[in-house]
């Protein structure tokens, strides 16, 4: 019930019963889910990835709704989710004035106090997922007992998270600004966590490495890329359009480009069957769940082709936001060092003109 608006939205409301999402579909919030059982799982994100790319949390503001929030805020990272956290009590301050307030705990109370649309208005309320843990660790570690390194090392499983070596790195910088310690103290006692905990990060070398077939059923990440070749896949159709408008370089995900050349080697010797296609993607795991979709018609109908070129809007909004972080950062390393100082006006228009690109796509999409 909740695919249609996660794939027209992006984005999904995660809560935690089950109360609360029929709560939030009876106000109109369709694109809402809850995990059944005491935690969020990794096998849950990455179906939700399949459609959304952004996922809110509306967990309780009790110490077990902070720890499912912390533990959630990790899987999606981990799973190629950006992730907020909805900031109800502020919410709820900005849109009502009641000696209540401190009185409902979750949004199926909300609901039915105060109605849809104060519901409505109070999701608009979030915090992005870096923000709502440095606060924790600010809170939990420094203002209890000073405890500097302990605050930034509740901050490492999130980085170890991050799919990104520059998101890592800017949030490396960010959390020693906040916390207000040394960069390099930083980076050095999240190096050592990574040794004494054996971080589960994977290398450049394993992520392009061959895995089961197994594994890949397990563990394939269905990622915007992944959803987007798989439906030119089933529509091979619409494949010269594509490859016109997103070149191979373009795709990070492994799966995904795998699927792209077989697509692009059935284009050059004039093959367009199904079974040829299949016939070319070498891993098992991934040809059957391209098998799969073929015929369950999940990519099927009359909104494929739209399907397309919103995911197309889609991965190129991402490159260049990518673009942009790197920007930042190099900007900001420029700063520190006071080396090359005559590249900030350069970077400065490159990085208004990226914006514009940005704004253009997302008022396409």
């Amino acid at each position: 019930m909740a695919k249609p608006a996660m794939r027209q939205t992006k984005t999904v409301y995660i809560v935690e019963g089950y109360m609360d999402v029929i709560a939030m579909h009876q106000a109109g919030v369709t694109n809402t889910v809850a995990p059944l059982g005491t935690a969020f799982t990794d096998e849950q994100a990455q179906w939700l990835s399949r459609w959304a790319e952004k996922a809110v949390l509306i967990f309780d503001n009790d110490e077990a709704g902070q720890k499912a929030a912390y533990s959630a805020i990790i899987t999606c990272r981990k799973n190629g989710l950006l992730c907020f956290i909805a900031d109800i009590q502020n919410g709820l301050k900005n849109e009502i004035e009641s000696p209540e307030i401190g009185l409902f705990k979750d949004v199926a109370e909300i609901l039915q106090k105060f109605g849809s649309n104060i519901l409505k208005n109070i999701l608009k309320f979030v915090i992005n997922d870096f923000e709502y843990l440095i606060n924790r660790g600010k809170i939990q570690f420094i203002a209890v007992n000073g405890d500097f390194k302990g605050a930034a090392e509740f901050m490492f499983p999130y980085l170890e998270a991050l799919d990104s070596e520059v998101d890592r790195a800017d949030s490396i910088t960010r959390i020693a600004d906040i916390i207000k310690i040394e960069k390099s103290a930083v980076q050095k006692d999240y190096t050592e966590w990574k040794t004494r905990v054996g971080g589960n990060r994977k290398t450049e070398d394993s992520q392009s490495s061959q895995v089961s077939a197994e594994e890949t059923k397990i563990q394939i990440k269905r990622c915007v890329e992944l959803s987007l070749l798989t439906n030119v896949a089933v529509n091979m159709e619409f494949y010269k359009e594509f490859r016109s408008a997103l070149e191979i370089k373009e795709i990070e995900d492994r799966a995904a480009k795998e699927i792209f050349i077989a697509l692009e080697e059935c284009f050059t010797h004039d093959e367009n069957g199904i079974d040829s296609l299949l016939s070319r993607i070498k891993d098992e795991g991934l040809r059957n769940y391209v098998a799969e979709c073929g015929t369950t018609g999940e990519y099927g109908g009359n909104s494929a082709r739209k399907f397309m070129e919103d995911g197309l809007t889609e991965i190129k909004i991402k490159k260049n936001k990518k673009r942009i972080s790197e920007i930042n950062a190099q900007m900001r390393e420029i700063e520190r060092t006071q080396k090359d100082v005559e590249l900030i006006d350069e970077l400065l228009e490159e990085k208004r003109t990226v914006d514009l690109i940005i704004r253009k796509l997302e008022k396409k999409g």
